[in-house]
């Protein structure tokens, strides 16, 4: 698989931004199929060049999923160490606008069958049900949603 990326030039790869939006008591959610691994993450992406982590995260979504959302309040700010290079994330706790899930964006055009990507409303509690990442998002949905 390439590691292109088409924003390459204007992406600050040590930072991202990602949202919690909840509709209607469903939560939307990136399934994703890497290889053989399923599992869900949060919308979002990484920040480009002079872009403020909410616009970012604003953006992302809208290119990912179709979806509106506006910011309602920033939940977390962590490194995330785990990986080769350390990265500052973003959480926001976002409201639904407008829109029905649809990928959209750099995923819809690297979608395969071994790296797949769909965006979807899932129903809070179906959570328990599957795996998420980050793994404490479970953690975070009942701290601020229930």
């Amino acid at each position: 698989m390439s590691t292109f990326r088409e924003d390459q030039n204007v992406r600050l790869n040590h930072q991202q931004a990602r949202g919690i939006v909840i509709h209607e008591r469903k939560l939307l959610v990136m399934f994703r199929r890497n290889n053989d691994e399923e599992y869900y993450v949060l919308p979002g992406g990484h920040l480009r060049i002079d872009e403020s982590p909410e616009r970012a995260c604003v953006r992302e979504i809208k290119e990912e999923t179709t979806i509106n959302v506006k910011i309602e309040k920033i939940l977390y700010e962590i490194m995330d160490n785990t990986k080769n290079k350390p990265r500052k994330e973003y959480y926001f706790l976002c409201q639904y606008v407008s829109g029905t899930p649809t990928l959209s964006g750099e995923e819809s055009r690297r979608n395969t069958e071994s790296d797949y990507y769909q965006p979807q409303w899932i129903t809070l509690e179906s959570l328990e049900l599957g795996v998420f990442y980050p793994l404490f998002l479970k953690e975070w949905i009942r701290e601020n949603i229930y």
